[in-house]
């Protein structure tokens, strides 16, 4: 096959920035910075020159991506057993 790869199998050439955030890299960093520590939309809107309703909307997709992968960040369940019974 001769194509870019891409962080999926869709067919068409497609980047890890368009595919996941849908947001440029230089707008991504001070948006999650701004959703992790809480900073309001509308500051976070005046700091990175964007309406205060885009900045709610990215928040809400940072909000969604975040608890859908809550599992990912947990640590392994241990499983318990009771070893007695297996022979040595």
């Amino acid at each position: 096959m001769e194509r870019t790869p891409s962080p999926d199998t869709f067919s068409l050439p497609v980047s890890d920035q368009d595919f996941y955030f849908r947001l440029p890299f230089d707008l991504l960093d001070p948006l999650l910075y701004c959703w992790e520590y809480k900073i309001s939309s509308a500051e976070t809107a005046k700091s990175v020159d964007l309406k205060e309703d885009q900045v709610k909307r990215v928040f809400r997709d940072f909000e969604s991506k975040f608890n859908s992968t809550d599992h990912i960040r947990r640590p392994p369940t241990a499983l318990e057993r009771d070893w007695s019974s297996f022979k040595k």
